[in-house]
């Protein structure tokens, strides 16, 4: 499944953020990678893997923080530890939403400046040694970047309400 390559990153920081302040994290991130896999046959196709995934390792971690509290350690109680998740998921929503919306507002970038943007994001190194590959200055990338910058924030803010253009 390569859904479960996929979610990676996002599930170990979920799982990090539920467990703040311990060291099984890791051991953690193994235990539900294997539940997934023993489960996959449950999974529905069609539906939001990711939201399944994050489900199971949220009891994954219940059960975790359960065992180890049995051995008097003291860890979030249950319902903070839902609360936790809850407000995890919610931003992880929001985070998607303004991702989708400044995908749609590089979509409507000049060809030019989507390339320029796309240059300096993905090159290393300092602005002044990009912009001598460009054949600029550094102060006028900086302006071109900045304006650039301000236009997507714009697109994406309309985006996030409703249909929007950095016309």
């Amino acid at each position: 499944m390569s859904e479960i390559t996929e979610i990676q990153s996002g599930l170990r920081a979920f799982i990090g953020y539920l467990m703040s302040g311990t060291s099984d994290v890791s051991d953690v991130a193994q235990e539900v990678n294997l539940l997934l896999w023993q489960k996959r046959d449950q999974y529905e196709a069609g539906t939001n893997f990711r939201a399944w995934a994050f489900t199971i390792a949220r009891y994954a971690v219940l059960g975790h923080l359960r065992k180890k509290r049995r051995g008097n350690v003291e860890f979030f109680s249950p319902e903070l530890l839902e609360q936790l998740a809850d407000e995890w998921q919610e931003d992880e929503c929001e985070y998607e939403e303004q991702l989708t919306a400044l995908e749609s507002c590089l979509d409507q970038l000049p060809d030019e400046d989507l390339d320029l943007v796309q240059a300096r994001y993905n090159s290393h190194g300092g602005v002044e040694r990009f912009a001598q590959r460009m054949g600029l200055s550094a102060g006028s990338l900086r302006l071109r970047l900045f304006r650039l910058r301000a236009a997507l924030k714009r697109c994406v803010e309309q985006n996030m309400g409703e249909e929007g253009s950095i016309v």
